[in-house]
This record gives structure tokens, C-alpha cells and sequence, in this order.
């Protein structure tokens, strides 16, 4: 719009926005048809800062799945090192993402209660990166409610078991690498330009080497790490790998390796991911 002004009519069907020499007749219906918002009967709230929130929905939004009981992200109240913290963990079968973070207060989380997939997205929208503020949630009758600054977002949360997830992270693990992240990233976007959908990971003494093979053509490059363990090969989508390293706060993750066949687990501060070999 040309005019820094904008003028709101109210219409008996509708609104009329004016400015300067444009002219919009927008439809609407009667406020009695809007659905009514349940009440809040809340078990107590909690704060925590809002760019806290905002990574936990970033470095887990990603890897939530489609099918009933993997369609949204899981909430959970942990005690690390005898501070309470909310963890989110979401998954699609393929991968599996977990972050954490402090919070003040007392509430309780509603079992057996996901949010949804479009909630996380409308909220990490709303949310600023860096924000200062204080956010303040608590759990309702299947919904949740989040205020902060002049906002209130409401949502209703979904109905569903989320698998297990502490039954399949590895407790033991025989190789272990520290790998710098950005150096790690530029090689896996590197090889998906031949257009790869399976890239292979041969962890060597003081050495990386990605190898990838597609329509374009063949990919080999190598890095500098740190390994603990013997050398072994492992074939992974990459673009479970980009998604994870597009998210993760530090200069370097660690990857724990099971085997040529198993999970493999990434961990950077406050957070890890679980994600399958390929065959």
C-alpha cells in the first residue's frame, strides 16, 4: 500500500480497508459463529525465556513425522543435575531430535498429549529469535496455553502415544567422533550435487571421508576428526544430516556409532539426535 495510514470500516457483512486511492471490501460472518474458545483450568504454570522455547521448537520441529503417534512433538519434565528442565523430542521413524531447557514453576504435563505439527510452526513464528522476553506456558484439558509480551497462543493438543524413545538410544557405543560442524555441513552439500540419496561415512583414524555416487557423477572428500574406536563405514541420507547440522548450537558434535547397521547418535549441548544408517 502506497500511504503509511490505513482506515478500517465496519461492514454489516464484513470490513472496508482504505488507503489512499485503494479501496478493499473484505467478507466476514457474524462473531457468534466464531467456535468459542474452552476454558483454561490450568495445573499450575512455568516460565522460561522465549529464545530458549524458540530452539527447543527449531532444533526439534524438523523431525516430527506424519503418522498417528509420531504427528507432533512430545513434552516432558526432566531433572538434570537438580535443576527441572522441558524436553521436546520429536521423530519420523527415520530420525529422532531431543532438546532441552530450564524453566521456573510448577506445572504438570499432560500425558499422553503431542503438539501439533502446524502448532510448532505458528509458534515459532511468533516467537523472535534473541527475543528478552519471558514466556509463560502451562498444560490445560488437552490443550496448552503460551503468553507472553501482549500475546496468548492457545492450541489443543493431540491424543496419542508417543513411541518409547528411551528403549532405542543406545547406552553403549564403540566409536565415538568429534567432528567440526561447519566443515562437516560444506562436504555433505557438496556431495548431494550429484544428486545422491545415500552417502557413506568412513570414520578412520584422524580422518572423515565422504563418499557419494549419483546421475552426475562420484563425490570423495575427507576431513580432519577426532575418532575413539576402530574405523567403520556407515551409509546415511544426507539429508538427515543437513537437517540436524542446520540446527545444532556449537562448533562441534559428537557422533557415537553402534555399528555399520545401527543408530547413530549426534549430541551437542542441551541436545541429540538419533538417525538410522541406510542400507
Amino acid at each position: 500500500l502506497e500511504e503509511g495510514v490505513i482506515r478500517l470500516v465496519s461492514l454489516p457483512a464484513g470490513v472496508e480497508l482504505r488507503s489512499g486511492r485503494a479501496v478493499f471490501s473484505i467478507p466476514g460472518f457474524p462473531h457468534e459463529e466464531y467456535p468459542p474458545i474452552l476454558a483454561f483450568a490450568t495445573g499450575g504454570s512455568a516460565r522460561m525465556a522465549a529464545v530458549d522455547l524458540f530452539s527447543l521448537l527449531e532444533q526439534t520441529s524438523f523431525a516430527v513425522g506424519g503418522s498417528p503417534g509420531i504427528n507432533g512433538a512430545y513434552l516432558e519434565i526432566v531433572e538434570v543435575a537438580g535443576y527441572k528442565r522441558l524436553r521436546m523430542v520429536a521423530t519420523d521413524g527415520y530420525r529422532l531430535a531431543s532438546a532441552e531447557a530450564v524453566f521456573d514453576g510448577e506445572v504438570t504435563v499432560t500425558p499422553r498429549m503431542l503438539v501439533p505439527r502446524k502448532a510448532l510452526a505458528a509458534l515459532q513464528r511468533l516467537l523472535i529469535r534473541g527475543d528478552d522476553e519471558v514466556v509463560e506456558w502451562s498444560f490445560g484439558e488437552g490443550a496448552i496455553r503460551i503468553t507472553w509480551a501482549t500475546q496468548v497462543f492457545w492450541c489443543t493438543l493431540i491424543d496419542g502415544v508417543f513411541p518409547d524413545y528411551h528403549a532405542i538410544v543406545p547406552t553403549q557405543h564403540a566409536h565415538r567422533a568429534r567432528v567440526r560442524v561447519s566443515d562437516l555441513a560444506n562436504m555433505l552439500r557438496r556431495a548431494r550435487v550429484v544428486r545422491t540419496r545415500v552417502v557413506r561415512f568412513a570414520f578412520r583414524n584422524g580422518s572423515l571421508a565422504i563418499e557419494s555416487a549419483g546421475d552426475s557423477g562420484k563425490m570423495v572428500e575427507s576431513m580432519s576428526i577426532e575418532l575413539e574406536g576402530g574405523p567403520i563405514e556407515v551409509n546415511f541420507q544426507p539429508r538427515y544430516w543437513t537437517d540436524v547440522l542446520a540446527v545444532v548450537r556449537g562448533d562441534y558434535v559428537v557422533v557415537e556409532l553402534t555399528g555399520t547397521l545401527g543408530t547413530c547418535v549426534v549430541r551437542d549441548t542441551d541436545t541429540f539426535y538419533l538417525i538410522a544408517a541406510s542400507l
